[in-house]
């Protein structure tokens, strides 16, 4: 007897570039033209921020940036998107997220993001829906961009409220 075929694995995790932006307000937003705006970073040198963009040059081959202390309801969020621009070359990025019940971040609560390496402003736009690990109360979330030399600049990070039906 043939063992039938196992189910597929929902996705839930969308990620598109340069399409139009949510028309909800922004739960939290950082548009850094003031500063890293609770934004630090490991394996770069110090952020900056130069015409408006928070600029992370890496130093190791696992660069983050990350932001904790969120406390946003995972069930009001519509999205999650971020503008930036990626040196040509560059390999693609990855977003981690830690909950209130969830607190250490691991690979099992990430998402590749298609990063466009050609030294051009994108805007990336990730949805998921509330399920499992990605549920409750998101207290930390990170982006890894590149390796040892990269630089990235993002011009802001956005957590959109939900659209109206």
């Amino acid at each position: 007897q043939p063992y039938p075929a196992p189910p597929l694995a929902v996705r839930t995790t969308r990620i598109t570039a340069d399409q139009p932006l949510p028309q909800a307000a922004p739960l939290l937003a950082w548009e850094f033209d003031g500063g890293a705006q609770n934004w630090g970073a490991y394996q770069t040198e110090k952020l900056r921020v130069e015409n408006g963009a928070l600029v992370a040059r890496a130093t190791g081959d696992d660069p983050q940036l990350l932001a904790t202390g969120l406390n946003v309801d995972i069930g009001a969020i519509g999205a999650i998107a971020l503008r930036l621009k990626a040196p040509k070359g560059l390999r693609a990025g990855e977003g981690f997220w830690a909950t209130g019940k969830e607190p250490a971040l691991s690979s099992a609560k990430s998402f590749g993001i298609g990063i466009q390496p050609d030294g051009e402003w994108h805007t990336y736009r990730i949805t998921k829906q509330v399920e499992g690990k990605w549920s409750g109360s998101l207290r930390t979330l990170r982006f890894d961009f590149g390796t040892a030399g990269d630089t990235v600049e993002i011009d802001w990070i956005r957590i959109y409220g939900k659209e109206a039906p």
